[in-house]
């Protein structure tokens, strides 16, 4: 993420003030609001991973993810706090920048459908990948089609194949476009649950950046003006 700078005025009036103690309290003054500052940039910006932004297979997997947003704090002598996403836990990198998404170890990413999604992104329940699995080689069964906007079986001769099927009869197909993709017969129809792409495109949504600076132009002051009063009463001042 980029810098963003403080400018701190009337420090000088508050170093007067606190006498013999500045040389004490001026660091901790500066340590103290921008570690409150910093954590509360943190806490923002995990809010907004998950106010719906963001679909997650479960809680843990949320908690792994929000947490890879952390803080390194300000010392007495180093007057600069840190927001960073943990190295190690990079998949929220791609989703400030932006850009294309590609899979790791086969040809295509397989896409949720929207008819399995929820408003916020999910994919309903009991339709996940793992609920469907495993697949195993079935009989031979007719090719699907799309036919406004509907799967149906496909009426050319020599259309059957070998075909894979799973849990709630579910079941891999190739589209016309030669895509991997993944329906299942619901009341006599079929459903298409996944899509296989080449590449997904991910757009700059996180903000990691712009929330982070709305967060510090909102509270600044506010620590500041805490750390202060914080100061004058250990120095029995006020």
């Amino acid at each position: 993420m980029d810098d963003i700078t403080i400018k701190v005025e009337g420090l000088d009036k508050v170093d007067r003030a606190l006498g013999r103690y500045a040389k004490q309290e001026i660091p901790r003054i500066m340590r103290n609001s921008l570690n409150d500052t910093g954590l509360d940039a943190r806490n923002d910006i995990r809010s907004r991973i998950n106010s719906g932004l963001f679909a997650f297979k479960n809680a843990s997997t949320r908690r792994w993810i929000t947490n890879s947003v952390r803080q390194q704090r300000a010392t007495k002598t180093k007057f600069e706090t840190k927001i960073e996403i943990n190295p190690a836990r990079d998949q929220l990198a791609l989703h400030e920048a932006g850009g294309p998404k590609t899979p790791r170890s086969s040809s295509m990413i397989l896409v949720p459908a929207r008819g399995i999604r929820t408003r916020g992104g999910q994919v309903k329940r009991g339709l996940g990948l793992k609920s469907l699995q495993p697949f195993q080689t079935s009989g031979r069964t007719s090719k699907l089609r799309r036919s406004r906007g509907q799967l149906v079986k496909s009426k050319r001769r020599g259309s059957s194949r070998t075909q894979l099927t799973g849990r709630k009869n579910s079941f891999w197909f190739t589209t016309k476009k030669g895509r991997p993709a993944i329906a299942r017969r619901v009341k006599g129809k079929f459903q298409l649950l996944y899509i296989g792409r080449p590449l997904v495109k991910i757009p700059p949504s996180l903000e990691f950046h712009e929330t982070a600076v709305k967060t510090v132009h909102r509270v600044w002051e506010k620590h500041a003006a805490l750390a202060v009063e914080h100061a004058f009463r250990r120095a029995g001042l006020k």
